[in-house]
């Protein structure tokens, strides 16, 4: 019982944490963003996060990132309270207090788990611990796979230390509000109605929750930064204000997949690729967000080699031979095992079915289709780059996709999402012309 009221403390302050700026929704600093509220709370924890990973990456302690973010969030709410009147309408809070609810139903159940899975155990979790117990960053290099990433264990470190409790399933809490927020802002794009969106919500956590995704390993945290990315691109595309704010907050979650996982890196290749290819604006503005992309993914690679880290994208790859490797791999068989996975993956997880019915039913109407043209385009980009990563592996191919394409799948997977919210759309305008 006393575990169960901790857990139910601890997730109301992640909660708190990532949702205070509806506390201040009416403040003139707040405004002058021209943000709506789920926006300046999806911004609140990019930023949060962004300035965790930053604060590590100078090679503060957790220790030191927990006092300096903790005063930064008093501080921040003590200047607004003084110049601000507070919004306290208690209706504006009722989806807060779902998907806080939510969150902690999802915490009980990953406390009465608690099965790690190997990569997790042999690889995140060692990570964690240099970071838990404030070691410099350089150690690294001495845990298992020190190429890889690392955002994820900065924030399952930070959030166990910020829960003073000795389980460190309190610090993967995090991972769930993180996902729960994606999936509610995402939500907020199916309209205004308090009933559709929070059923939205609720629906869509449901389908695509399992155990499975919080076991320790680092693809729901790319899953769900790509998700809100894909919900900024969204409106960048159809909505068109406010451009400068939504590339913010893009740019903020493509950093964040960067350092989380090493595949972050081409996933983001394909965002920004897309991004400038359907976005509306001069060359100029275009080579410049690539050359913001360039720079990012540079420093990644400049800060492992000042703190003497191994720069390699994968240990599993030969890079020298890679096209040689693809072709002499380009075969019926091999690209029959990578296409069952796939089939098996789709079934695996709810979302990717659903969301592939809904693109195959926009397929048979024009507007539709040419309307979701960026997310065929997606769909098409993030295949492709699995096959051909596969295909390119010197190892065991069965082997190698049995082990991890279905985790690679499902951290591509979260635009496909948008084909059932442009079917939904669709349906919407029919009945209003009907009616």
């Amino acid at each position: 019982m006393k575990e169960l009221f901790f857990i139910l403390l601890v997730t109301s302050s992640y909660s708190l944490l990532c949702l205070y700026p509806i506390f201040f929704k009416n403040s003139l600093i707040l405004k002058k963003l021209n943000l709506s509220t789920q926006d300046l709370i999806i911004l609140n924890i990019l930023l949060l996060c962004n300035s965790l990973l930053i604060l590590c990456l100078l090679n503060l302690k957790i220790s030191s990132a927990i006092i300096i973010i903790q005063f930064f969030y008093v501080f921040l709410i003590f200047l607004i309270f003084r110049v601000i009147k507070i919004d306290q309408t208690l209706k504006k809070f009722l989806p807060y207090f779902l998907f806080t609810f939510l969150g902690l139903i999802i915490a009980i159940d990953i406390a009465n788990n608690l099965t790690l899975y190997w990569d997790a155990k042999k690889l995140w979790l060692p990570k964690t611990l240099i970071f838990f117990n404030d070691l410099d960053l350089s150690e690294l290099q001495n845990t298992g796979y020190p190429h890889y990433s690392f955002f994820g264990s900065i924030i399952w470190s930070f959030f166990w230390k910020l829960s003073h409790m000795e389980e460190e399933y309190f610090g993967r809490i995090f991972f769930v509000i993180i996902f729960c927020l994606s999936i509610f802002s995402f939500s907020r794009l199916f309209g205004d109605n308090f009933i559709k969106k929070n059923f939205v919500f609720l629906f869509i956590v449901i389908l695509i929750y399992d155990y499975w995704h919080f076991r320790g390993t680092q693809e729901i945290l790319n899953f769900s930064f790509l998700l809100i990315c894909s919900i900024y691109f969204y409106e960048i595309i159809y909505k068109k204000k406010h451009l400068l704010s939504k590339l913010f907050i893009i740019f903020l979650g493509i950093n964040l997949m960067i350092w989380t996982k090493n595949e972050g890196i081409i996933i983001s290749t394909i965002v920004i690729f897309l991004l400038t290819i359907f976005m509306k604006k001069k060359l100029f503005f275009k080579a410049t967000l690539l050359l913001v992309f360039a720079i990012m993914v540079f420093l990644r690679f400049k800060i492992y080699n000042y703190y003497g880290i191994n720069v390699s994208l994968s240990e599993d790859f030969d890079f020298k031979n890679l096209f040689t490797i693809f072709f002499s791999n380009l075969n019926f068989n091999n690209i029959e095992i990578i296409l069952k996975y796939l089939a098996i993956s789709s079934l695996k997880f709810p979302h990717i079915a659903l969301s592939f019915i809904c693109g195959f039913i926009i397929l048979f109407d024009r507007k539709l289709f040419f309307k979701s043209l960026f997310i065929y385009l997606y769909l098409v980009l993030s295949l492709s780059t699995i096959i051909f990563i596969y295909l390119s592996s010197p190892q065991n191919i069965e082997f190698m996709v049995s082990t991890g394409l279905m985790r690679i799948f499902f951290e591509m997977s979260s635009p496909y999402l948008l084909f059932i919210l442009v079917l939904f759309e669709n349906k919407i305008e029919t009945v209003k012309i009907s009616n």
